[in-house]
């Protein structure tokens, strides 16, 4: 009869459960086995995650670079005090000498710095984002990275201008010098402001 099981032949006409797929169901859009194209999708999005501590390299890099400034400058300080109490003695000479030596040496302290900062902040956003730092010092993009180090580097360019200034004998012209550092910082200005009002937004 139509519609009964012939006996001795079940019939094998059942719906695909859950646990039970059709060969359409094994294949994806292109014919590669699911199984295998999520597999390799998940080692290849992996494996492009941990590239990321390749940036490991430049903050070693950096911070070593850093605390080579740091001391060479620390040990120019003792330096510069040995040689101007030795050749000028106590006297306004040498404290002029001095305090020029001071001035540029506190360009080389924010070189390190830059360098630092710079270091601590790659770490922050491509390794560790939980690392102990100061909330002032905390990266949480690379606009604030930017941001940190404009403010850094327009002192030091500052700091490059009163060298001029300190070191200036009257036969050299320095206001072009000082004008187009006022430019740059006028334009470092103007970026992190255009920056932090587009984060405002």
């Amino acid at each position: 009869m139509a519609g009964t099981e012939t006996h001795g032949q079940p019939d094998d006409r059942r719906p695909a459960g859950p646990g039970r797929m059709g060969s359409s169901d094994m294949v994806t859009a292109d014919g590669a086995p699911t199984f295998i194209r999520g597999d390799s999708h998940g080692t290849i999005a992996r494996l492009l995650g941990s590239t990321r501590l390749f940036i490991a390299v430049a903050v070693l890099g950096l911070i070593v670079s850093s605390v080579a400034v740091l001391i060479y400058g620390t040990l120019l300080v003792f330096r510069t005090i040995w040689d101007v109490i030795a050749n000028y003695g106590l006297d306004h000479d040498g404290a002029k000498a001095m305090s020029v030596q001071f001035v540029e040496l506190t360009d080389l302290f924010l070189v390190g710095t830059v360098l630092y900062i710079v270091g601590l902040g790659l770490y922050e956003l491509f390794i560790d984002p939980e690392i102990p730092l100061p909330r002032w010092l905390h990266v949480d993009s690379l606009d604030d990275l930017k941001s940190k180090l404009i403010g850094v580097i327009i002192v030091l360019l500052g700091v490059n201008f009163l060298v001029a200034v300190v070191d200036w004998d009257g036969t050299r012209e320095i206001l072009h010098f000082g004008a187009a550092i006022a430019v740059v910082i006028g334009a470092l200005a103007l970026s992190s402001w255009l920056t932090a009002k587009a984060e405002k937004k």
